[in-house]
C-alpha cells in the first residue's frame, strides 16, 4: 500500500515531534522491518537525511554570519581607534 499524503503529513508532524535522534533510535530497532512496512521506513530514512541536510546548511549559514561580524567588528574597532588616536 502506498503512503498518501496524509500518511506522510502525519508521519512528518511525528517526526518533527520526536526529532532526529528519536526518529533514528527507533529506526535502529531490531527487528523493525517486521513491523513497519518498508515505505515507512524509506520515508523516515529520507526524513532524517534531509534534517541532518538542513542542519548542516544552518550551521555553514551560521559560520559565514559569524566572519562576517568578525570583520565589521575589525572594521568598526578600527575606526574608533583611528578617530581617537591623534596623528
Amino acid at each position: 500500500m502506498a503512503l498518501t499524503n496524509d500518511d506522510k503529513t502525519t508521519m512528518r508532524t511525528r517526526y518533527e515531534t520526536w526529532g532526529v535522534d528519536k526518529v533514528r533510535e527507533d529506526l535502529r530497532q531490531p527487528a523493525r522491518h517486521v513491523f513497519v512496512s518498508q515505505e515507512r521506513n524509506d520515508f523516515a530514512r529520507d526524513w532524517v537525511d534531509d534534517e541532518v541536510e538542513k542542519q548542516g546548511r544552518r550551521e555553514v549559514r551560521k559560520d559565514r554570519l559569524v566572519k562576517v561580524l568578525m570583520v565589521a567588528a575589525a572594521i568598526e574597532f578600527g575606526v574608533a581607534i583611528g578617530l581617537v588616536v591623534p596623528i
